[in-house]
């Protein structure tokens, strides 16, 4: 009756016990989660001593320090201190070496190729994304016209999409790569406006995997109606992606205005998008 008795206690028990997952082996002790509240309360500090003192707290915890390697890059892009610049990359190499080298390769060679591989990453190179959304600012505003070819933008907006969708930042950046309507890039760039088509159809189609992918709504739009054939084909599927009830007029009145369009194509990305909305509107 005992030996009964402990079983079904030792079950219940076992019952209630949640089984760790990868994600539990990896969080941070709460003694190292303390640490990293005060390293980044460092990071924030307006002395440079205080900065790398945050960086080097960081550093110092080696693989433990992982989830503050964000913190790390955004440290490598210090405004006004080289030390904290340097300091924030040695301590990146000491908690994650592998992205130390990617991290160096971005910053300092301005390398497209390392920034192509981070995509491979997925979410996982999500810390990588303040140096990647650096480069792909210098790139867009002009900053780096004469050292870095147009396409590299393309490649910051492909790995951004990949490592950090839900990022408010990469999300911004992509939806302004659309018409680059707002940017001073078109008021910096001297090269040639057909180089902005790969770029602006790249951003036509990441957009609809983005978090606030329906803040493209009227960017998408605009590139329906008046880009190239091949980009309105896919700005049309992105409004598809995107459709709600809070975009269904907007969207629908684009669609009927492009029923009779000169482009048998887009005629019939139309003809696909009202079927691919009705399907949508049966299920809700």
């Amino acid at each position: 009756m005992f030996t009964a008795r402990c079983l079904c206690l030792i079950t219940l028990v076992l019952g209630t016990v949640r089984p760790c997952s990868a994600d539990d082996k990896d969080a941070p002790s709460e003694e190292i989660k303390a640490i990293l509240v005060t390293a980044r309360n460092y990071l924030k500090g307006k002395k440079v001593e205080d900065r790398i003192k945050g960086v080097e707290m960081i550093g110092e915890l080696g693989a433990k320090g992982k989830t503050a390697r964000r913190d790390l890059c955004e440290a490598m892009l210090d405004k006004t201190s080289q030390k904290v610049r340097t300091a924030a990359a040695d301590a990146l190499e000491k908690v994650d070496k592998p992205m130390a080298d990617m991290a160096v390769k971005i910053y300092i060679n301005l390398d497209a190729k390392t920034v192509e591989a981070a995509a491979k990453l997925k979410e996982e190179g999500e810390p990588l994304a303040p140096l990647i959304l650096s480069l792909a600012t210098q790139v867009s505003t002009g900053a780096l016209a004469k050292q870095i070819p147009m396409g590299t933008l393309k490649t910051c907006l492909r790995t951004l999409s990949e490592i950090a969708p839900n990022d408010t930042q990469v999300n911004r950046m992509v939806i302004e790569a659309i018409t680059f309507a707002n940017s001073d890039f078109l008021r910096a760039y001297k090269g040639d406006a057909n180089d902005l088509q790969p770029i602006r159809h790249e951003a036509v189609v990441l957009v609809r995997d983005l978090k606030n992918a329906k803040l493209a709504l009227k960017p998408l739009l605009i590139a329906a109606q008046t880009y190239r054939s091949n980009t309105r084909l896919e700005a049309i599927k992105s409004l598809v992606a995107i459709y709600d009830e809070n975009n269904d007029k907007a969207i629908n009145k684009c669609l009927s205005d492009m029923r009779l369009d000169s482009d048998e194509k887009v005629r019939k990305a139309v003809d696909a998008a009202n079927e691919a909305i009705k399907a949508k509107d049966v299920r809700k």
